[in-house]
C-alpha cells in the first residue's frame, strides 16, 4: 500500500512539474513573438494641382469707375482662380464664391485688376473717385462765405471760383486733399491791398 502511495505521488508530481514547464514555454514564446504593427491610418490624399494646358487668353479690358468707399461685383461663368490688384491701396479685388469677385474703392486713384477664371484673364481699369458730395459738406462747414465750386475728374478734385484771399485758398485746396491725392486749385483771390501814406509837403 505505501508503495502504490509514493508512486502515485510521484506520478502527481510529475503531472504536476509537466505543466508548470508548458506554461513557462508558453510564456517565453509570447515574448519572443514580435507583435504586429497597428496600421497607421491613411492620411486623406492631396488635392490635385491644377496646371492650365496653355496661357489664360487675355479678353478685352475693361472700365470700372468707383467713388471712395464703394463696391462692385463682378460674376463670370468659368471658376475663378487667382486675382492681382497693381495697387491694392487704391482697391482690392476680393473672391466671394467660385463665380463671384467684388472690388471695393478704398482710396482715389486709378488701379489695374487681373481676374483669371477658367482658360481667361480679365482685366480692369480700375478709376475711384474722390466722394464729391462729402468734400462739398465738409468745404461749406470750413469756410462757409466762400463761392467754391467743385468738380471731379477721374482721381483729381478741381477748385475753382473767387475767394476772399489766399489764405482761403491755401486752406480750401488742404481739405480736397484729404480726399484725394491730385488737387487742381483754380481758385482765385484779389491781390493785397497796398497801402501807400501819402505826406504833403509844405
Amino acid at each position: 500500500i505505501q508503495m502504490m502511495k509514493m508512486t502515485r505521488t510521484r506520478h502527481e508530481f510529475l503531472l504536476a512539474a509537466a505543466l508548470a514547464l508548458s506554461l513557462i514555454s508558453a510564456s517565453a514564446f509570447a515574448q519572443q513573438t514580435p507583435s504586429e504593427p497597428a496600421p497607421s491610418p491613411q492620411s486623406a490624399p492631396e488635392p490635385a494641382i491644377v496646371v492650365p494646358s496653355r496661357p489664360a487668353t487675355p479678353l478685352a479690358q475693361k472700365e470700372i469707375v468707383l467713388k471712395v468707399g464703394r463696391g462692385d461685383l463682378q460674376q463670370f461663368e468659368d471658376n475663378v482662380s487667382r486675382v492681382s490688384v497693381s495697387d491694392p491701396d487704391v482697391a482690392d479685388a476680393v473672391v466671394v464664391s467660385p463665380h463671384d469677385v467684388v472690388i471695393n474703392a478704398r482710396v482715389a486713384g486709378i488701379t489695374t485688376a487681373m481676374i483669371w477664371h477658367g482658360e481667361s484673364v480679365s482685366r480692369f481699369e480700375v478709376t475711384v473717385q474722390p466722394d464729391l458730395e462729402e468734400i462739398t459738406r465738409q468745404m461749406k462747414a470750413s469756410l462757409p462765405n466762400e463761392p467754391i465750386q467743385i468738380s471731379v475728374s477721374k482721381d483729381s478734385v478741381l477748385l475753382n471760383g473767387v475767394v476772399t484771399d489766399a489764405e482761403a485758398s491755401k486752406q480750401a485746396a488742404a481739405i480736397a486733399g484729404i480726399y484725394a491725392k491730385n488737387v487742381v486749385n483754380l481758385l482765385q483771390s484779389p491781390p493785397p491791398v497796398n497801402r501807400q501814406v501819402m505826406l504833403q509837403v509844405k
